[in-house]
């Protein structure tokens, strides 16, 4: 057995003292795992959101394989250094690797994982990330009703998501029970909306519930560490701004 694609690389583990397990994200394989031989040449090379090219080899198609990987692009280590970015990058692939049932194509999810890489170098990459997780929602099967109101069936003036259906309520309808519902940032509805560091927490903090409500907690999975760290870090400092 044996395919070739374009992937980007989820996450690196030890497997053996000459082998690494790595997890990919193929554009045409879905998630995929294989091991990797240890080399001097790409020993720290594949920093999750690495773009490769990779060849996978088995002998059976259920079996683990082998992959031989060559760096097509390294967006992440542009970021490396970069703390929130990098954090918001190693997250998205975090949650592709807990979500995203192996072995299955996906290319819509490989395609937003490759727009959210492709932008995590400008300004805007805290919009595009809360737009990936958004757009995995839906993939994965959850998508959020945002069209219209879940109790007028308005369609302006949307300010409010329940967070026990998914669907947005309007302004009007939603005010006696604010205090209950999740604030929906504009960017939901039109993203070429700008997004203020309020908006950007407002939706994270909706991406998050619904991952961890609908997606994480029945596979037995939390929200990745990095990423509470991160949204945690970027509360605190809105807070002290205002």
């Amino acid at each position: 057995m044996e395919w070739t694609d374009e992937a980007i690389v989820l996450s690196v583990r030890p497997y053996s003292d000459h082998m690494l397990l790595v997890m990919l994200m193929t554009a045409h394989n879905g998630r995929h795992a294989g091991m990797v031989r240890i080399s001097r040449r790409s020993g720290g090379a594949w920093l999750p959101g690495t773009r490769v090219h990779a060849r996978w080899r088995a002998r059976l198609s259920e079996h683990l394989g082998s992959l031989t990987l060559e760096s097509l692009a390294q967006d992440a280590a542009l970021v490396f250094h970069r703390r929130a970015p990098f954090s918001a990058l190693v997250s998205a692939c975090e949650l592709v690797a807990a979500c995203v049932p192996e072995r299955e194509p996906n290319p819509q999810i490989y395609s937003d994982l490759l727009t959210l890489i492709e932008s995590i170098k400008t300004p805007d990459w805290p919009k595009f990330y809360a737009l990936f997780e958004l757009n995995l929602l839906q993939h994965l099967g959850f998508r959020l009703e945002l069209s219209r109101c879940a109790a007028t069936g308005a369609t302006e003036n949307l300010r409010y998501i329940s967070p026990r259906s998914g669907q947005a309520v309007s302004e009007l309808a939603g005010q006696p029970y604010a205090d209950r519902l999740l604030k929906m940032p504009t960017f939901f509805l039109d993203v070429s909306a700008t997004a203020s560091p309020l908006d950007l927490l407002d939706a994270m903090k909706i991406t998050g519930y619904f991952l961890e409500k609908r997606v994480l907690s029945p596979l037995g999975c939390t929200l990745p560490s990095i990423r509470c760290r991160w949204v945690n870090r970027e509360d605190d400092r809105t807070n002290r701004s205002r």
